[in-house]
């Protein structure tokens, strides 16, 4: 369909007035060559003896040419009406002529045309048909001038609106990203938690270690103690055994003199006593007259001195070896003693000594753990720091990704607001411009009307 470049027929309507959007009336064949421009197929008898269905599809065909979106309206209301009156005969005609005559009126009613009725699309007459048509004809024409400059902005419209779903489309991305990022931060922040808590429990482990180690060292010096103070005990005992020794032997050569042959001793020794001290008697009596004895009582008399001082060193000697068998007797208990007590302390001491080598052995053994504890804390820290410096990095580099893409969004959304304020200026000034070419559009329809016949 080709249409021809042909202004609308009002030459100025810079007076026209606001309230009443009136033109002048067409002739019929103006009407006629202007709706042929227009592409649309029409004679001079359809406007003078109009018939409903004709007129119906002009205005389809005005509808399509200027509201081409408004034929979908048209068709859902068509259905609309069928459903809801299929149990009330209506005639075919009313339905097609009602959301027909709804959307013409909706038209007229914005280029204030107050009086279009439902027989205008039903039993349309001459005159108001064409009072109807002129109006929707010169909007016609005039939409026709003023097309390209609402091409511009439509264009400029769809593609600020595309820019604008791609920025939301960008934004709805930088937005994912950013919730990736916040959800890997949140993961990450959790996997330092838990290294951090695992830092906490290894360092708990190490100070019970520590703690544990501080016993076992000081239960070793304890041990270490015990066992000097055991030697040292164990040096007295010996030291005093071999004094109880010493004393037993001396005791036992005491004990091994023959006492029955002392006794026997003394027996003789008492019999020559009596015999010399007889003798003596004797010789006393003779001494007057045995002088010649004297040297002889003499010497028998230093020998019975000698005999008694013997007899009473035995005396006294035997004494002494009856104390000291009873001395020895006890000292044999006492060292009986002493022997259970010595087997006690060397049993107790070999246990101890047990004892001291397992604590040593012990001990060595947790001073290895402890070492390989050490050294194997050494490497997780190693690694740890490690890792928490990588960690570190990573979380600075996804925090410089996320500000520059919160600055990008930032930036986006200040380009969206400028663009939206640059398209509702243009729209300003576009209607601000058309203000005044609508006002000369109604003066000028005015004085048409006025020029025009009555």
């Amino acid at each position: 369909m080709i249409r021809s470049n042909r202004t609308s027929m009002i030459a100025n309507a810079s007076q026209a007035s606001e309230e009443h959007y009136n033109v002048p009336i067409l002739t019929t064949n103006n009407i006629v060559d202007i709706l042929e421009s227009l592409g649309i197929m029409a004679n001079e008898d359809d406007f003078i003896r109009p018939i409903g269905s004709r007129i119906r599809q002009m205005y389809l065909l005005i509808i399509e040419m200027v509201m081409p979106y408004r034929l979908k309206v048209i068709d859902e209301r068509r259905e609309k009406i069928t459903r809801e009156f299929e149990s009330v005969p209506l005639a075919e005609e009313m339905i097609e002529s009602l959301p027909i005559y709804k959307e013409i009126k909706t038209l007229l009613t914005e280029l204030k045309y107050k009086d279009f009725k439902l027989t205008d699309v039903t039993a349309p007459t001459s005159d108001r048909i064409r009072n109807i048509f002129s109006t929707l004809l010169d909007f016609v024409l005039f939409r026709d001038t003023k097309i390209s400059e609402f091409d511009e902005i439509a264009n400029n419209a769809t593609s600020l609106a595309s820019k604008a779903k791609e920025m939301v489309l960008e934004y709805n991305e930088l937005q994912a990203t950013f919730s990736k990022k916040e959800e890997d931060r949140k993961s990450e922040q959790e996997e330092i938690s838990r290294l951090e808590k695992l830092n906490n429990e290894i360092h708990g482990v190490l100070l019970e270690k520590k703690v544990q180690y501080s016993k076992a060292e000081e239960e070793a010096n304890k041990a270490k103690k015990r066992k000097a103070k055991w030697q040292e005990d164990f040096t007295n005992i010996s030291y005093e055994m071999t004094q109880k020794y010493r004393r037993t032997q001396e005791l036992n050569y005491l004990l091994s003199i023959d006492i029955d042959t002392l006794l026997t001793n003394v027996t003789d020794l008492q019999e020559q006593l009596n015999m010399y001290t007889d003798n003596y008697n004797e010789l006393n009596n003779k001494l007057e007259t045995i002088s010649s004895h004297f040297m002889l009582v003499k010497s028998m008399s230093t020998n019975v001195d000698k005999c008694l001082k013997l007899l009473n060193n035995f005396i006294k000697t035997r004494g002494e070896a009856v104390r000291h068998k009873k001395t020895n007797d006890a000292l044999q208990v006492e060292i009986s003693a002493f022997e259970k007590i010595d087997n006690e302390r060397r049993l107790k001491l070999e246990s101890i000594k047990r004892n001291l080598d397992f604590q040593n052995s012990r001990l060595d053994k947790l001073k290895k753990q402890q070492e390989k504890k050490r050294q194997s804390m050494d490497v997780y820290f190693q690694t740890y720091n490690e890792r928490m410096v990588e960690v570190e990095g990573e979380i600075k580099e996804k925090e410089s990704v996320i500000q520059e893409h919160e600055r990008n969004i930032l930036k986006t959304q200040e380009e969206m607001k400028m663009l939206s304020l640059r398209h509702k200026n243009e729209i300003d000034n576009l209607m601000f411009k058309l203000e005044p070419v609508i006002v000369y559009i109604k003066r000028t329809q005015e004085q048409l009307h006025n020029l025009s016949p009555s």
